[in-house]
């Protein structure tokens, strides 16, 4: 999955059934096709997130899981190398593109979710 962040939410905690809490963040990627869809980040992968993207940035998320909870989305792979900041490639170079094109207000507000796809 590629596309630019066109949101980049706080970071939280969650109670997980193990009594354990668990560190996660909730991202939005969109692309050229004006959809989007929302990405979360668990564990150790959020404080990178926290501290290395900006709205805008061009990632690319490998292995990630899609989850049915309160509607479609995708869940990151825990793994550091599956996320891919910059991708350099001509995908991600369109994106980039179409991405610098408009306001950020304008790409969230011109979004078809696929997360009630």
């Amino acid at each position: 999955m590629i596309g630019a962040l066109i949101e980049i939410g706080g970071m939280s905690q969650i109670k997980l059934k193990s009594g354990e809490a668990k560190d996660r963040m909730n991202l939005v990627i969109a692309d050229d096709s004006n959809h989007s869809v929302p990405i979360t980040v668990w564990g150790d992968l959020c404080m990178i997130a926290q501290n290395k993207f900006r709205l805008g940035d061009v990632v690319a998320f490998k292995q990630c899981r899609v989850s049915d909870y309160n509607g479609k989305s995708l869940n990151a792979s825990p793994n550091e190398k599956d996320i891919v900041l910059n991708v350099k490639n001509p995908r991600a170079l369109v994106i980039a593109k179409w991405f610098s094109s408009k306001s950020i207000e304008q790409h969230q507000q011109g979004m078809t979710s696929l997360q009630t796809s």
